[in-house]
């Protein structure tokens, strides 16, 4: 199965290894653009990948998920900005591949975002001189049209098909 194809190519050798998922994990969804018992059993394949980390994986098995359900979606990559909920905070990810990057789907004219919560969870716990980076804000993943406190920048967009060859070493940024 092509799910188990792309975590046996994952590899455990980025920022922060300590959050593990197990494919139990039940974070909020935000949003009803598509159903939440099909973005639950795309999370429940999780399992083995990294909470801060794998976005393209995350995004590349919630896109087999979902066209096996006949919902067709293609993988952003690009920038993302998580603001804080007082307005002085905010967490990226830039876009630098292969090192820095965010994936995301697109399926419609709405963004599904099944690695939103590690990110979250990462700007929460992440902190400077100043403070933290991110404060008053829930793990969820996004289902539909993002809030004001979240923005998403396209730079490259790709099929799930693209997005596995990457994952398998056949393919490029």
């Amino acid at each position: 199965m092509l799910i188990d194809a792309l975590h046996e190519k994952s590899t455990l050798d980025f920022i922060d290894t300590s959050f593990v998922l197990t494919g139990k994990e039940c974070p909020a969804i935000m949003g009803n653009a598509l159903s939440e018992f099909l973005l639950r059993k795309a999370v429940q394949s999780f399992g083995g990948l990294l909470g801060y980390g794998h976005c393209l994986h995350k995004a590349a098995i919630t896109g087999i998920v979902l066209g096996q359900a006949g919902f067709p979606c293609s993988i952003q990559l690009g920038q993302m900005f998580v603001h804080s909920s007082e307005g002085n905070g905010v967490y990226w990810f830039d876009y630098n591949p292969p090192d820095e990057f965010h994936a995301w789907l697109i399926c419609g004219d709405q963004i599904i975002d099944t690695s939103l919560p590690g990110a979250i969870s990462r700007g929460l716990s992440l902190h400077d001189d100043q403070g933290p980076f991110l404060v008053g804000r829930e793990p969820v993943i996004l289902n539909g049209n993002p809030p004001e406190w979240l923005e998403y920048h396209t730079k490259k967009v790709l099929t799930v098909s693209e997005a596995n060859d990457i994952l398998s070493g056949h393919s490029y940024f």
